[in-house]
C-alpha cells in the first residue's frame, strides 16, 4: 500500500507545479484553483503515508523528512504565486528558476527512492516469513506421521509378545499391518510432495526414510 501512495504523492506535487506554471504564464485564476486542489492532495497523501508507516520507525523517519521537503516546496510555490499576482511575473520567475526548488525536488526524489527500496525489502521479508511458516507446518506433519508409524510398529512388536493365542495374535497383527501400510502410504505421499530434502535415521545411524529431494 505504501508503494502505491508514493507515486500518488509525487503526482500531486508535479500537478501543483504545473498549475503554478499555468498561472505565471497566463495569469488566469483557474490555475490558482487547480493549485489549491493539488496542494490539498499533497497534504492528504502525506497524511496517508504517515498513517501507513506509524508502526515502522525507519519509514516514519522517511515520511517526516518528506513532510519537511514537501512543505518547503509548497511554500516556494506559494511565494512565487504571490509575487506573480501582487508584484510581477519577473519577480515570480526568479523564485521558480532559482536553485532551491530544483534541489528540493532532487532531495525529494532521492528520499522517495529510499522509501521504495525499504518497502520492497520489507515485502521480501514478509514473503520469506510466510514461506518459512508453511515449511515448518509441513515438517510438523511429517513428524506427526512418523510418530504414528513408529507407534504402530511398536504395537505390533508388543502384540507378538503379549498374545498367547497364536490365531488371535495373527489376526491382530494382520489388522495392525494393514493400518501401518495405510499410514506409511500417507507418509510417503507427503514426503514425495516436499521440495526440501528429508532424511530420517534410526538410533544406529542407518537411513530408514528419505525423499527424492534428499
Amino acid at each position: 500500500v505504501v508503494l502505491s501512495r508514493i507515486p500518488a504523492f509525487l503526482s500531486a506535487i508535479h500537478r501543483a507545479e504545473s498549475e503554478q506554471r499555468g498561472f505565471l504564464l497566463t495569469s488566469e485564476t483557474r490555475f490558482l484553483d487547480g493549485f489549491r486542489v493539488a496542494a490539498t492532495e499533497v497534504d492528504r497523501h502525506l497524511a496517508q503515508l504517515s498513517d501507513l508507516t506509524v508502526d515502522n520507525t525507519t519509514q516514519s523517519k522517511f515520511v517526516e523528512k518528506l513532510f519537511t521537503l514537501a512543505n518547503k516546496r509548497m511554500d516556494l510555490m506559494e511565494k512565487a504565486l504571490e509575487k506573480g499576482r501582487d508584484v510581477s511575473i519577473e519577480a515570480a520567475l526568479k523564485i521558480v528558476q532559482g536553485a532551491q526548488p530544483e534541489q528540493i525536488m532532487a532531495d525529494m526524489h532521492r528520499l522517495v527512492s529510499e522509501m521504495s527500496a525499504e518497502e520492497e525489502r520489507l515485502l521480501q521479508l514478509r514473503d520469506g516469513d510466510a514461506y518459512q511458516s508453511a515449511r515448518n507446518t509441513t515438517l510438523l506433519l511429517i513428524v506427526g506421521f512418523m510418530l504414528i508409524v513408529i507407534s504402530a510398529a511398536a504395537a505390533i512388536r508388543q502384540m507378538v509378545f503379549d498374545f498367547r493365542n497364536h490365531r488371535a495374535a495373527e489376526e491382530t497383527i494382520r489388522e495392525a499391518n494393514a493400518r501401518l501400510t495405510t499410514q506409511t502410504g500417507i507418509l510417503n505421499a507427503v514426503l514425495q510432495s516436499i521440495s526440501d530434502g528429508v532424511i530420517v535415521a534410526d538410533v544406529a545411524g542407518r537411513f530408514i526414510i528419505w525423499n527424492p529431494a534428499a
